[in-house]
């Protein structure tokens, strides 16, 4: 009697992950004239179907309108997430109310 050991091997599943986090560009020159510092660059979350497009703006769950050209990726679990972006992230698994984002930002 043979056996496979394929067949006990765990298979890896692949799955795509429902927010892509991004964050602006250092240096990035905001609408305000300023220039993007540290305090600017909180960690934004983008529905996975958005991140697709390349042009133009995306809108991050906590409907902050960002230029795609300004952003850059983050790996792993880098930086200060945005709190409005974090918890409706986080909305479908708990019963969190999600505050608005207070000033509607937009870069």
């Amino acid at each position: 009697m043979s056996f496979n050991l394929a067949s006990f091997v765990p298979r890896q599943r692949t799955h795509t992950p429902r927010v892509i986090a991004v964050r602006l560009r250092a240096g990035t020159t905001l609408s305000s004239g300023r220039t993007c510092g540290e305090t600017d660059r909180e960690v934004h979350y983008i529905p996975t179907p958005e991140a697709v497009n390349t042009t133009g703006t995306t809108t991050a769950l906590c409907e902050t309108v960002l230029h795609r050209g300004d952003l850059e990726f983050v790996e792993g679990h880098r930086g200060v997430p945005c709190t409005s972006c974090f918890l409706r992230y986080l909305n479908p698994l708990t019963s969190v109310q999600v505050p608005r984002q207070r000033n509607g930002r937009v870069w």
